[in-house]
């Protein structure tokens, strides 16, 4: 059997640091990765779980930032609970939005104005930036068109 050092428990000088002794080994468990023993560090560890079905959805957007200045740009993927749009232009996050849409889905065109914050973004390529936006507080008719649109 092994023996590593262990930490005297009673020094017999307080002043002194303390002694080492021969003791069993402990061989160390490293933590899988795969089971982190925190709960919100595996939510950290995989930033794009996903809690909504997304549906792909087509449709302009208009985002207006602060000072009144408006960027344009797609929609990508719409849950009850946010959208992605893709702009040239990178916004900062967790930021409060109004996003005014377009989206054409069932053979409608359905227009909203919400106001939502950004929580997440992506380089697509040459496409652009994809934001990902939560929705503020809805209320009971936006939902109702969501709830078309999502159909």
């Amino acid at each position: 059997m092994e023996e590593s050092l262990v930490a005297d428990p009673a020094p017999s000088d307080p002043a002194a640091p303390e002694a080492l002794t021969p003791g069993p080994a402990v061989e160390a468990q490293p933590e899988s990765p795969a089971e982190p023993s925190d709960p919100l560090a595996a939510r950290q560890w995989k930033p794009e779980a996903r809690v909504q079905r997304r549906t792909r959805v087509y449709g302009r957007a208009s985002l207006t930032l602060s000072g009144g200045v408006v960027r344009s740009g797609s929609v990508y993927d719409l849950t009850p609970q946010g959208i992605s749009v893709v702009l040239d232009y990178r916004l900062a996050m967790g930021k409060a939005y109004t996003l005014d849409l377009n989206i054409y889905r069932n053979g409608r065109l359905h227009q909203l104005s919400l106001k939502v914050h950004s929580i997440h973004e992506t380089l697509v390529g040459c496409l652009g930036f994809k934001h990902g936006f939560e929705f503020d507080a809805c209320s009971d008719e936006i939902s109702q068109i969501l709830e078309e649109v999502l159909a």
